[in-house]
Formats: structure tokens, C-alpha cells, sequence
């Protein structure tokens, strides 16, 4: 009897031991998993803008490299928006253009000669790249480079522009209405505003159904840009005096961006 005592003693002992050891090494772990989450924010935190600009810098880098990839997509609607851009420069001399969310400048080949382009982008690491293209495009001078957001254009003075340009932007802005508000206020009295984007396909369609489902992920891989907005009606709202625009199907295998549409507002 004593010995059977003693032997539940010592396997109670044993488990007791055994649940310690546990406690400790649970205990450990959770430690190292506290300093380990501590040194990752407070690494983040302190290096935050350093990740930042590193982000900027590799997102200008990536558009201005594969900027040539999106010309070969909409290179030929881009010509057919752009043409009348020659009968205004004779109408009216040389124009003078504010590209908004210029980025690497992919659209200055496009210019008719004798134009200069102000380019306004809130990513800093793209003006090199912008002074570079112009600089490759006869006829076209870049007269400055401004960082801002397309919503708050403070440094742009009013009824300044006979063109602003907004191709493949409108799409990712965070406030479209603001934008075009923005745009009637920079433009000339009869200026013109040449816009290209991707669009919301009918909302009964299969591809507008992929397009809800996917935009979460859409948006923080494409820096904000959104798959549903239905710019062509936005325009359509903003208050200009003329709009001609139509929309098109773009010939490529990323469905997803296939409707689009584009066209020309003219203000009061």
C-alpha cells in the first residue's frame, strides 16, 4: 500500500515537474514572440520613411520602365485622342499642357511640337525620369515638375492651361469630383481636358462581378488604383461645357481592364 503511494506520489511529482518545464518554455516563447513583434514595430517605425521613399522610388522605377508596355496597349487610342491636339496648336499657337499623375512621361510622344508640358505628380522620383522622355521627344518641353496630388493643385495658378491630360490616372485619385474641380479651375476659358482610363464594365456583367471580388487585392497592388469607378459618368457631372466621349473594349488578356473609355471636356 505505501509502496503503491509512494509511486503515485512520485508520477504526480513527475507531472507537476513536467507541466513546470511547459509553463517556462511557454513563458519563453511568448517573451521571445513580444520582443520579436516590439523589434519589428519599433523597426517599421523608426524606418518608416525610409520604407516609403524606397516604395516611391521602386514604383517610379517600375511605371517608367514598362510605361512603353502601356503605350502598346492604348498607343492607338492615344492617337486617335491626341490628334486634335494639332488642329488646337493651330488654332491657337503653341499649347501649353498640365499632365496630371504624369508619371514616367509615356505620353509626350503623343504631343504635337512646340508644346510645353508642366507635369504634376505626388511621387517625387518620377521627375528624372519625365525630363529624360522629354528630352528624347522632339517638340516637346518640360517647363516644370510639380509634386502634388491632383486633388489639391495649390501651386498651379488659375486659368493658367490651354490642356490638362489625365490618362490612366482618374482611376486610382481619391477623390475623382475633386479632381475635375480642380482641372476646370487650372484650365483656360474654352481649354481642353483630354482623359484616358479604365472603367467599371455593366454592373449585370460576369467581368464587373470579377471586378468587385478582385479590387481589394487590385488596390494595394496597383498603389490605390480601383477597378469599379465609373469615371465616363463622373465627367459627365463635373460641369463642362462641351464633352465628347466614347468608350472602348482595350485589346488585352488582363480582362479585368478591358472596358475603358476616353474622350475630351471642354470648359466654359
Amino acid at each position: 500500500m505505501t509502496s503503491h503511494f509512494i509511486n503515485r506520489k512520485k508520477a504526480s511529482d513527475h507531472m507537476t515537474n513536467k507541466m513546470a518545464e511547459q509553463d517556462v518554455a511557454a513563458q519563453g516563447y511568448l517573451k521571445s514572440t513580444l520582443y520579436i513583434g516590439l523589434a519589428i514595430f519599433v523597426g517599421y517605425f523608426c524606418l518608416k520613411k525610409h520604407i516609403n521613399r524606397f516604395r516611391l522610388r521602386l514604383f517610379a522605377w517600375v511605371l517608367a520602365k514598362f510605361g512603353c508596355k502601356s503605350n502598346k496597349l492604348f498607343g492607338e487610342h492615344k492617337k486617335k485622342l491626341f490628334h486634335s491636339m494639332k488642329e488646337l496648336r493651330a488654332t491657337i499657337g503653341p499649347l501649353n499642357v498640365l499632365e496630371i499623375g504624369v508619371g514616367g512621361g509615356a505620353n509626350f510622344k503623343f504631343y504635337p511640337p512646340q508644346t510645353k508640358v508642366t507635369c504634376l505628380d505626388p511621387n517625387p522620383y518620377f521627375e528624372s525620369y519625365t525630363e529624360s522622355n522629354a528630352a528624347d521627344t522632339r517638340g516637346v518641353e518640360m517647363t516644370g515638375f510639380i509634386q502634388a496630388y491632383a486633388e489639391k493643385m495649390d501651386g498651379v495658378r488659375d486659368c493658367s492651361f490651354d490642356v490638362v491630360v489625365s490618362t490612366l490616372v482618374l482611376c486610382s485619385v481619391k477623390d475623382q469630383n475633386r479632381v475635375l474641380e480642380e482641372v476646370k479651375r487650372v484650365l483656360k476659358h474654352n481649354g481642353k481636358f483630354y482623359f484616358l482610363d479604365h472603367v467599371c464594365a455593366p454592373k449585370q456583367s460576369i467581368i464587373y462581378f470579377f471586378q468587385c471580388l478582385m479590387s481589394p487585392l487590385w488596390r494595394v497592388i496597383g498603389d490605390g488604383c480601383e477597378l469599379t469607378r465609373d469615371t465616363g459618368s463622373t465627367v459627365k457631372a463635373a460641369g463642362f461645357k462641351l464633352l465628347d466621349m466614347r468608350t472602348f473594349t482595350a485589346q488585352t488578356k488582363m480582362f479585368l481592364i478591358r472596358p475603358c473609355c476616353m474622350g475630351i471636356a471642354t470648359k466654359e
